[in-house]
């Protein structure tokens, strides 16, 4: 992005070990025209940026299946999403079932409900996956 600020006509290519999915899918959406893996060939890094030099985007196999994956929408119950919103702010399963209206055993379910769908074994891994998936109105 800084780049693109004092050069606008500039066209970035991203050469990576490989990050987050996130962290690429962020660059690119600030305006990188491509990324790309290390373990290039030589040739394949050339037509990589001469694709980018001709403002073509080019992204590696291995990041774009990534980025594939990653984008998978997630698909919450208003009630998972009070849950997670919860859990976030700090609040104990007892808070929330007061404040929700809920059991505990209820608030117990929806947290493992939630925790299958987004592939997380704890409220602090919740948290960190809701945060990457954007699944968090912060």
């Amino acid at each position: 992005k800084a780049i693109l600020e004092v050069s606008p006509s500039s066209h970035v290519l991203i050469l990576t070990t490989f990050g987050s999915a996130a962290d690429i899918s962020c660059a690119l959406a600030a305006g990188a025209t491509g990324a790309v893996t290390k373990n290039l060939s030589n040739n394949d890094l050339m037509k990589a940026i001469r694709d980018t030099r001709d403002g073509i985007r080019h992204v590696s196999p291995e990041i774009e299946q990534s980025l594939k994956e990653d984008s998978k929408e997630i698909h919450l119950t208003p009630r998972q999403r009070e849950v997670l919103d919860s859990i976030t702010r700090g609040l104990s399963n007892d808070n929330i079932s007061t404040m929700l209206g809920i059991s505990k055993s209820r608030v117990k379910q929806h947290l493992n409900e939630l925790y299958e769908k987004i592939g997380a074994a704890n409220r602090a891994e919740a948290v960190s996956i809701a945060l990457r998936k954007h699944l968090l109105k912060l």
